[in-house]
């Protein structure tokens, strides 16, 4: 059975390196917790996803294509930006069930997020890679409930990833 390269990340400069030594043509981000904390408006995520294209626009050439997709509603799709790389925020995303928005994405793909049971068996349909984030501080009780559960599909789904970060510039104050 096909496993899917997972590397688990646990700050924002090793996330940052990995997408640029990874050099994949799409990113697709889980909005929720690496872009803007959980529960919060739909103002403050589209204010850190256009922080974070900005950065990432210059920190990793070879992206085409960057996604940011949420299963939080509701249910929006905003194309931010056309050219290099391309933008595009998704509400109501039903991660990992439809997979429609990266239909036509260029290849390589990685995903970001936090969760094995949504980001994780995303990349794992669309043969990707898989940045496992792994949020500091509390986490509300049904990412936790996620968590456990997708920690069953581990071995079964995704093999580890290996991977040498270099220093990237991008902190906490950017967003």
């Amino acid at each position: 059975m096909r496993r899917t390269p997972r590397l688990i990340v646990y700050d924002r400069d090793t996330v940052v390196g990995a997408v640029v030594e990874l050099q994949p043509a799409t990113l697709v981000v889980d909005v929720q917790p690496f872009v803007a904390p959980w529960g919060c408006s739909s103002d403050a995520m589209l204010s850190g996803v256009v922080a974070l294209a900005k950065y990432l626009a210059d920190a990793a050439p070879n992206l085409r294509t960057l996604i940011f997709a949420t299963n939080a509603r509701p249910a929006f799709r905003q194309q931010l930006q056309r050219g290099r790389p391309m933008v595009t925020l998704i509400g109501a995303a039903h991660k990992p069930w439809r997979v429609a928005y990266l239909t036509g994405a260029p290849r390589p793909v990685v995903v970001l997020g936090d969760q094995i049971i949504t980001d994780g068996m995303l990349a794992f349909r669309v043969h990707g890679l898989f940045l496992h984030w792994r949020a500091p501080g509390h986490i509300p009780w049904w990412p936790r409930l996620q968590a456990m559960i997708g920690a069953l599909l581990i071995h079964f789904f995704f093999s580890p990833m290996r991977f040498c970060a270099p220093q990237a510039t991008w902190r906490k104050s950017d967003q």
